[in-house]
């Protein structure tokens, strides 16, 4: 009997989580629809969705044509749904660089990410963090520093530092600049991203000038120490120059208006890349029918269509914030999609309270999410309350050795102070499942556990629902590394 009380309470404790699910979401699910979207998105005719490329430009065009169907409406200022992303694709050049009597060749122990066809020899400084810069000891010379800061000492973030030091030296009169790679992230690693062909922002106006020569080159500690010590050095350097060439993409934007007044409208940003890594060349002695297209059904077909589910079960539902639907390209590049969009946002970065963004590299339990910055962002309530909906717990910011908070999309609005986690299917690690799928050719639309696929975007959704109806704005929690950035921004309205 006592077996049965509890087997009746477990019975019970489960229909009454379920019933927490509310009647507008699942009245109005179409579980056949969001598996057709995903089959379709993630379908080898799409041959990996990569910037540049048709497959991305029609998945595109999809999305937009679900959010004209479910009645959104474009964001303010905007024509149509589409934000023009200003790609170039970057063919390196040859690189040779003679310094300290050791000869530096590109893709060895030289990476070229800047500057014209050039041939010359001059002198070298090195600047090290702490030093102040004196325009009489720069001005006609190539500049030799530490790659990033003393804070920052993630490649993404360095390189990122790197252009905002290559246009103050440039200011200054350099000639050139080359950083000395110090990261942990191996030098392989970043020599086989930068050094083939590749995408980036086009960079502003000015760069259609000649801006000065950058790149990162490797030194030893002794050397780095020798040059601490007599900080002045010759240089010859022999550059074949980067060739551009102007790719365009678009990040596909709409939203559905809240109910406050328009002079005190709130924004909530939901938010999914559609991009993917494309096709690879096949090996000489692969068979004829060896599937080589990384379809990306998890990264991120699987986000893009929790984006599409809500705008679908949302269309009716009024809510306090206006919420926007924002499908990013350039992701699998750097996230460069959601960086353009911050750099030219049509809404007032200071009116977006939250992003909600969603990613991930595939799931191994199907109990669970994942969510990125669960506890840091001020609505850890609201989204546990939509995934135990649907029988579903939270993980929170599993492989924290991995920094998956800041290698996605959301830190492009947490960097501006913007609370913004990521909603990642179930993962309590890197194991052997995820690495199955996360970036191979097997992440195919057939691999797909769609019921747990469904619940998850049904979490993803009621998520969105419950903070956009939030009582107060979501806030950082104290002592978070965004909380400055965001007090900036919002000001007297954090």
């Amino acid at each position: 009997m006592r077996y049965l009380f509890i087997c009746l309470a477990v019975f019970l404790s489960r229909v009454l989580l379920i019933a927490q699910a509310p009647e507008w979401l699942i009245n109005n699910w179409h579980s056949g629809s969001y598996e057709q979207e995903l089959r379709f998105l993630a379908s080898d005719e799409m041959q990996g969705r990569n910037v540049g490329e048709p497959g991305l430009d029609i998945s595109a065009r999809y999305i937009a044509e679900m959010f004209r169907v479910n009645g959104l409406l474009p964001l303010p200022g905007m024509r149509d749904y589409f934000q023009e992303v200003p790609f170039e694709k970057i063919t390196p050049g040859l690189a040779e660089v003679r310094f300290l009597d050791t000869v530096l060749l590109q893709g060895e122990n030289v990476l070229m990410l800047d500057g014209v066809a050039k041939e010359d020899q001059g002198v070298a400084v090195f600047i090290s963090f702490e030093d102040t810069l004196v325009a009489d000891e720069i001005r006609g010379k190539y500049v030799i520093t530490l790659f990033g800061t003393e804070e920052i000492r993630s490649p993404m973030a360095a390189m990122q530092k790197g252009r905002e030091k290559q246009k103050e030296f440039e200011r200054l009169g350099a000639k050139g600049l080359f950083e000395i790679y110090t990261l942990q992230t191996p030098w392989s690693i970043l020599s086989n991203y930068l050094n083939r062909e590749r995408l980036q922002l086009k960079q502003d106006d000015e760069a259609d000038s000649s801006p000065i020569a950058y790149g990162l080159i490797q030194l030893d500690n002794r050397q780095v120490a020798d040059l601490r010590k007599n900080p002045v050095r010759p240089i010859q350097f022999k550059y074949s120059g980067l060739q551009r060439k102007r790719i365009p993409s678009y990040n596909v934007l709409a939203y559905k208006p809240g109910t406050l007044p328009v002079d005190e409208q709130e924004y909530v940003v939901l938010s999914a890349h559609y991009d993917h890594i494309g096709v690879r060349d096949k090996a000489p002695d692969e068979p004829v029918d060896q599937d080589t297209i990384f379809n990306g059904a998890r990264d991120n077909g699987m986000g893009v269509v929790a984006l599409l589910a809500s705008a679908d079960v949302l269309k009716a539902v009024p809510m306090k914030r206006s919420v926007v639907f924002a499908a990013w390209t350039g992701e699998e590049k750097g996230l460069l999609g959601s960086d353009y969009f911050i750099k030219n946002s049509p809404i007032e970065l200071n009116k977006i309270r939250f992003n909600l963004n969603t990613d991930g590299a595939g799931y191994s339990d199907t109990t669970v999410i994942s969510i990125l910055g669960f506890d840091r962002v001020g609505a850890a309530k609201q989204m546990e309350q939509a995934c135990q909906a649907f029988g579903l717990k939270v993980v929170v910011d599993p492989a924290k050795e991995q920094n998956l908070f800041d290698r996605s999309d959301n830190v492009r609005f947490a960097q501006q102070g913007i609370p913004a986690p990521t909603f990642s299917p179930g993962f309590r690690s890197f194991d052997e499942e995820i690495r199955k799928y996360y970036h191979r050719e097997t992440d195919n639309p057939d691999s797909i556990n769609y019921r747990y696929a469904n619940a998850y975007w049904k979490a993803f959704a009621y998520a969105a629902y419950l903070i956009a109806q939030m009582e107060s704005n979501p806030r950082w929690s104290a002592g978070d590394k965004y909380e400055e950035a965001a007090r900036a921004l919002y000001g007297s309205h954090y």
